[in-house]
């Protein structure tokens, strides 16, 4: 399976806008505060109309790449020969504060157009690449908005 750009930002997207923490909490027996997310389960996940053009496998992959990439906290744990073909799909917990500049570098859909763009000339899609596209769109946005110049995506 390969990177899909556009699953990745749907999906972060999707957490952004779906997870959180509870607002109470409870103090175990060592006066520890505990505190409760709210945790997202691919199950009802592709249940969701945001992401129904993606197959469970592929949201699952995305989510382990996320995860191992620093996009996204999971439970996702891949334990080698202990686990063999079974594995529980991963939770996700919430977005990292890397996840929240991805989506705010690519939330506006002119932007996330100017990044794929440069994203099919370049012909890589890797999760380093991808940050690193949209971030340099972003900044030349920010810098152009900042010269007086009119933003148009870039």
């Amino acid at each position: 399976m390969k990177i899909n750009p556009d699953c990745v930002r749907d999906l972060l997207i999707y957490c952004v806008k779906n997870t959180s923490v509870a607002n109470d909490y409870v103090q175990d027996p060592d006066k520890n505060c505990i505190m409760h997310f709210h945790i997202l389960c691919v199950d009802s996940m592709i249940k969701d109309d945001a992401l129904a053009a993606y197959s469970f496998g592929e949201l699952v992959y995305h989510i382990i790449q996320l995860s191992d990439d620093g996009f996204l906290a999971t439970d996702y744990r891949f334990r080698g020969e202990q686990q063999k073909d079974n594995f529980p799909a991963p939770r996700i917990f919430y977005v990292t504060p890397k996840g929240h500049n991805f989506v705010s570098e690519t939330y506006e859909k002119q932007r996330w157009n100017s990044v794929k763009k440069a994203l099919s000339a370049v012909g890589s899609v890797s999760l380093p690449v991808m940050e690193q596209v949209a971030g340099s769109i972003a900044t030349a946005a920010i810098s152009q908005l900042l010269t007086g110049g009119n933003v148009t995506g870039a």
